[in-house]
């Protein structure tokens, strides 16, 4: 592809084509001229590059060519605009001059290509009508509505394409699946960035009960309009309506245990889960505790007139006592009723009990009581559903199962949860297993008709017999779901299947997820089969007299606290007929650590510091835990036992609620004894005390700063150098010597560093003042080495001049000692006398010869002349003068007569 231009005259031309370069020769395909648009004759200027673009979906992609103030396009094989479609047949113009080229992106988000030039943007003229986006296309007001309270629903929509609707567009709003309001919306116009338009909107009134409602907003549902796309025709919102003042138990089914004689501390949550905060009292009934046991409120502040705010937790504290002629077959609850002060809201939940004991089973309902509830069709197995735990420490084998004849029959058994009958139960020390003891319903039992019957396991015989005991319920109904209790930790699918003997002239069954309790925020219920579940109602469906089946399935958050719940609702229109399941959702404990100081490692310390570490503790359960820390040194080949490492922790052990973090300092001290420069490994663990088993470690890995330490014997001649002078001659040598002994706690090397500092006399101008340290390397703990510092003074220095000397005793680029001590040299004199300069031959009548004096010593002097002949009497000679003083090394001449 190529674009071009020319200039003739004060005309310019354009042109733009195509080549075939697949040959030797490049061969023109095709050329089209590029006409001169509106606009200055200076526009028309080809310095744009042409782009690609495949417009038509045909053959080759089309030539778009950005020419003066021009957009054009050329069919990909003949050059051809009409080629493109109509739309192309002229070029497109544009607003100012176009010397950028073409670049294609989505600017307006309709989900179609735009041509970008400069500042202007080429679209394909077409609406796209939406719901505004991130969520709000659907708004409610109020937000958090009470049930049954007015809800206004307002849409809002907006046209997001490059066109206005030349139509009405239809647009529908659903609430659960229904239809409740809609409206035509005239002509739209364009919003930013095409246009200038606003969105359009409407109001539908509606009220809901209790539970999560799904919202439904559809633009244009029967597709009339013609748009850039539909992925965005549809928006979905989801409104909660949750009671104004509501509680629920967080307690779990396991019996608190008790020793005969003595008492066990009760504590479980109490959470506000209404829209509004309230103030509840508990109300605590012992009627179902075993005969002589008692109990007393620990609870601070007591448990009347208590506020619990908005999803908030309060934490009662009961202790129960047990007397001392306590039996191990003693099992009961207390029952707890929660109310609102001032209010109608009541909450009740078991809170179950037991003896403690070594040997024997512990039997429980769903609810952790002895009493259990099953439901059965006629002429079917009613199920109750158990949980038998061996709470001895030895494995029980022959376990002794009785029960009581009912009006329908003594036929009970008892079955696994995998279906599987067991014939003989054998349990391992602390095994649970879940069963379900089944009663045929006799056919022509009425529905609503019940039968009960105590059932109990012994284990051992005689004295040493240990008995437990449940009572069950069997329940003829026309409804029952499988199983009737589920325990589960926090995940997806949890399922029931419900079957329903659907009456004669009835088309199904209905209950209410609010009526029961299973409108839980975050809680999703979903049916199959002939199950279904649409906003508040749970519904079964089926033809008259027949069995309808079909499965009830749960998707807990993941945040699901631990707790029992159990939803129950008699339906409407089919008597007889409850909903009657229950969960329990247990708790996962789970530990994560981090260190959050240091954040390099290793960690450089020093010996018998405290040395801060910060480490961030959480607990990603579903649940409240403890947690306790604890420590461990990891041994290896560089650290081959623990050397005394004191760790000390701020808080042990440490609560936390579930999803909360908390940071946990503590303090690390290592011994003096422990080796330098050695990595030594720490781990830090916290573990659950929930369950042992879940637990987070991390390592922290520590090194000992050296402690370069050495002791140093600085006397020399029987006296302290430190300070001291000593005195040298020019051009003496003196050697000192140091004793060093490394009492650290590593090899280490040691090295005296000096510094100088003349301080010269007079005029000397001296060099070469030499003062050095020697150094060790290797020197291993408790040895002794020599270090020598050498000094020499100059051959010409002065008598007076002094050098400063500082000693800095270093262990590997550590400063650990320092003492200094002054060079003073001493005095040497000397003087030369010469007359090799004068004629000694003497006139009879007296001659003056010159000599000379030579400074020969270090130090400024007046030198004393006394002259004399030998050998002759009688000779004259004057008396020289006061000669003055001569610096060392200057030669000094006089004449005598």
């Amino acid at each position: 592809m190529l674009e071009t231009w020319w200039q003739t005259t004060t005309d310019r031309q354009g042109a733009a084509g195509c080549h075939d370069v697949g040959g030797t020769v490049p061969n023109q395909e095709w050329a089209q001229d590029l006409e001169q648009s509106s606009g200055n004759p200076n526009d028309e200027i080809a310095v744009a590059a042409p782009i690609w673009m495949n417009i038509d979906s045909e053959d080759e992609p089309e030539l778009l060519v950005s020419y003066g103030r021009s957009l054009w396009a050329f069919d990909g094989s003949s050059g051809s605009p009409a080629g493109i479609n109509s739309e192309w047949s002229n070029d497109v113009e544009l607003s100012h001059r176009t010397w950028s080229s073409p670049a294609i992106a989505d600017v307006d988000g309709d989900a179609t290509a735009d041509i970008v030039l400069g500042s202007m943007v080429v679209s394909m003229a077409m609406p796209d009508v939406r719901p505004i986006t991130d969520g709000r296309g659907i708004e409610f007001n109020p937000s958090a509505p009470d049930p049954g309270e007015e809800v206004t629903v307002t849409v809002y929509i907006e046209n997001a394409g490059t066109a206005d609707t030349e139509e009405v567009v239809d647009v529908a709003i659903f609430a659960n699946g229904e239809k409740i309001g809609g409206e035509g919306i005239e002509v739209l116009n364009p919003v930013d960035p095409t246009g200038s338009g606003s969105f359009a909107s409407f109001n539908v009134e509606w009220s809901g009960d209790l539970g999560e409602h799904t919202f439904e907003l559809i633009v244009d549902p029967y597709r009339n309009l013609s748009q850039t796309r539909f992925d965005n025709d549809k928006q979905v919102r989801t409104l909660s309506i949750i009671p104004t003042y509501n509680a629920t138990f967080e307690i779990p089914t396991e019996p608190i245990r008790v020793d005969p004689g003595g008492d066990g501390d009760a504590r479980f949550g109490v959470r506000s889960t209404g829209r509004l905060a309230g103030t509840w009292t508990l109300n605590v009934d012992s009627t179902s505790l075993p005969n002589g046991w008692t109990w007393e409120d620990e609870t601070p502040g007591g448990i009347s007139s208590i506020e619990i705010g908005v999803g908030q937790v309060w934490t009662p504290s009961l202790r129960i006592i047990a007397p001392s002629e306590a039996l191990g077959s003693d099992a009961g609850f207390l029952a707890l009723t929660l109310t609102r002060d001032g209010g109608d809201e009541e909450i009740y939940a078991n809170l179950p009990v037991e003896a403690n004991r070594t040997r024997g089973l512990s039997i429980r309902g769903p609810d952790g009581t002895t009493q259990s509830t099953g439901f059965g069709l006629v002429s079917e197995d009613a199920r109750a559903w158990l949980l038998i735990e061996n709470v001895g420490n030895a494995e029980e084998s022959q376990i002794a199962i009785s029960w009581d004849g009912t009006e329908w029959g003594s036929d009970l058994r008892i079955f696994d949860s995998s279906g599987y009958e067991i014939s003989a139960l054998t349990l391992g020390p602390g095994e649970e297993r879940e069963v379900t003891a089944r009663l045929p319903v006799p056919s022509g039992t009425a529905p609503g008709e019940s039968v009960t019957t105590p059932l109990s396991m012994c284990v051992g015989a005689g004295d040493e017999q240990e008995c437990s005991q449940v009572q069950l319920e069997f329940i003829s109904s026309r409804s029952v779901m499988d199983p009737s209790h589920i325990r589960s930790v926090p995940e997806q699918g949890l399922t029931w299947e419900i079957s329903a003997d659907i009456p004669e002239g009835v088309g199904g069954m209905n209950w209410s997820l609010s009526d029961s309790g299973m409108s839980i925020q975050g809680w999703d219920w979903s049916g199959s089969g002939q199950v279904s579940v649409s906003g508040d109602v749970i519904s079964i469906i089926g033809d008259s007299g027949t069995r309808a089946i079909g499965s009830l399935t749960l998707d807990l958050p993941e945040d699901a606290r631990p707790s029992f719940h159990l939803f129950e609702d008699d339906g409407s229109g089919v008597s007889e007929s409850p909903l009657s399941i229950s969960i329990e959702v247990l708790q996962i404990h789970r530990a994560g650590m981090d260190v959050n100081s240091p954040t390099m490692q290793p960690y450089v310390v020093d010996v018998e510091e405290s040395n801060l570490v910060v480490l961030k503790l959480e607990n990603p359960g579903n649940g409240d835990d403890s947690y306790v820390l604890s420590h461990e040194v990891l041994l290896d080949e560089n650290m081959t036992s623990d050397p005394g490492i004191v760790v000390s922790f701020s808080s042990n052990p440490v609560h936390l609620g579930a999803g909360s973090l908390r940071t946990v300092p503590l303090s690390v001290t290592l011994p003096e004894s422990t080796p330098a420069r050695v990595p030594i490994a720490i781990s830090f663990t916290m573990t659950s005390q929930g369950n042992v088993s879940v637990y987070s470690h991390e390592v922290i890995v520590f090194e000992v700063r050296q402690d370069h330490r050495w002791d140093f014997d600085l006397i020399h001649d029987g006296e302290d150098i430190n300070g001291t002078k000593i005195f040298l001659a020019p051009g003496e040598e003196r050697a000192i010597s140091i004793n060093a002994t490394n009492t650290g706690n590593l090899v280490d090397d040691i090295s005296l560093d000096l510094d100088t500092q003349i301080f010269p006399l007079g005029s000397d101008s001296s060099e070469g003042w030499i003062a050095n340290g020697s150094s060790v390397e290797g020197v291993e703990v408790n040895e002794s080495v020599s270090l020598e510092i050498n000094l020499e003074a100059p051959e010409d220095s002065w008598n007076g001049s002094i050098m400063r000397v500082d000693v800095t005793g270093m262990a590997r680029d550590e400063a650990i000692m320092e003492f200094h001590f002054m060079i003073e040299v001493t005095r040497v004199p000397g003087w030369g006398v010469s007359s090799s300069i004068s004629d000694l031959e003497i006139d009879a009548n007296g001659s003056t010869i010159q000599i000379e004096i030579m400074q020969m010593g270090n130090n400024p002097s007046i030198p004393f002349v006394s002259t004399y002949i030998t050998g002759q009497k009688g000779w004259l000679i004057e008396d020289l003068p006061q000669l003055p003083e001569v610096i060392p090394g200057i030669l000094q001449r006089w004449k005598s007569t």
